[in-house]
């Protein structure tokens, strides 16, 4: 950095200290109160650790899609970081269907180990070589056995070791560096909620994800089973679109193009945003330039063009 660009900003930044000092009180109630998720929804459906959510449309009747949207959302995180802002909702939200619904797997006995694959443990088990080194390391059975639902801070926690300076030094610098601007304290603040809002893990579920599908690989070598019953992707053939971003290290793209050679579909393809892991929901840029993309991909494989999308 030019040195007179320092000095500028050295300056910029101790001037302002005085009134980020003042607002400290205003904004950390405002970090304690901010959540992601802002459409209305009613729980139709409930079994066991999984509940089936309607959200409420958002567009007059007669705009509504005939195809209803259903999202199988992954078992680790909340569901809110596709519905993070007003300004700020993915695509199968904004996509306005007559029956959108989302299935949110909450804390389960170990009796049921599972509730439905998840794409990231494809995705891992590829391509992560610090997550299946310290898979490697410690013994999931263990886990299991200690916790009959594996808590959300224990997860995150293990996620936060692999940039501990990140989490614990740098980002609660860039929030103190912008402590003065409420958009940046209301989206810090969601982020966060939503980080450590997600669902309990059951212990026999942790053990299994672990070890069959980090470790072991099995979905993609096609050896997985799921409550008796062999998973094989190669007799997925309905149309598969991924979403990728190319920053993401958590799952990051070679890890997961490896499923679109797995299943025998003929419409496979994979959109690439320049963007992390969660950037992919949240990112301004997501919105305004990608999702449309991906927008119009559902659009066309539900009977209606993408002239006729929502605003």
């Amino acid at each position: 950095m030019d040195p007179r660009e320092f000095y500028r900003q050295t300056l910029d930044r101790t001037a302002r200290t005085p009134a980020k000092i003042a607002q400290a009180p205003l904004r950390t109630g405002q970090l304690a109160t901010a959540e992601p998720g802002v459409t209305p929804y009613e729980v139709v459906y409930e079994e066991g650790p999984a509940s089936l959510r309607r959200y409420e449309p958002r567009v007059p009747a007669d705009e509504r899609r005939d195809v209803p949207l259903a999202i199988a959302y992954p078992f680790i995180n909340d569901p809110s970081i596709l519905d993070f802002a007003d300004d700020r909702r993915g695509p199968p939200l904004a996509f306005e269907t007559a029956a959108d619904g989302e299935s949110e797997p909450r804390a389960a006995d170990g009796s049921d180990a599972h509730t439905g694959p998840s794409t990231e443990a494809v995705d891992n088990a590829d391509g992560i070589d610090l997550v299946r080194t310290l898979a490697a390391n410690h013994d999931p059975q263990q886990i299991a056995d200690a916790f009959d639902a594996v808590p959300s801070p224990l997860l995150e926690a293990a996620l936060a070791l692999r940039k501990p300076v990140e989490y614990t030094v740098t980002n609660p610098l860039r929030l103190w560096d912008r402590l003065d601007d409420p958009a940046v304290v209301e989206e810090y603040g969601r982020k966060r909620s939503w980080a450590a809002g997600g669902p309990a893990l059951s212990g026999a579920a942790y053990a299994e994800f672990v070890t069959e599908l980090v470790l072991e690989n099995r979905l993609l070598e096609g050896t997985w089973e799921l409550h008796g019953r062999s998973v094989d992707l190669e007799r997925i053939d309905m149309p598969v679109l991924l979403i990728l971003g190319t920053e993401d290290e958590f799952v990051p793209p070679r890890a997961a193009r490896p499923f679109l050679e797995a299943v025998a579909s003929e419409d496979a393809a994979a959109l690439e945003f320049p963007t992390s892991h969660v950037g992919t929901s949240v990112a301004p840029e997501a919105h305004d330039e990608w999702w449309p993309r991906a927008r119009e991909w559902l659009s066309e494989r539900s009977g209606v063009s993408s002239e006729s999308e929502p605003a």
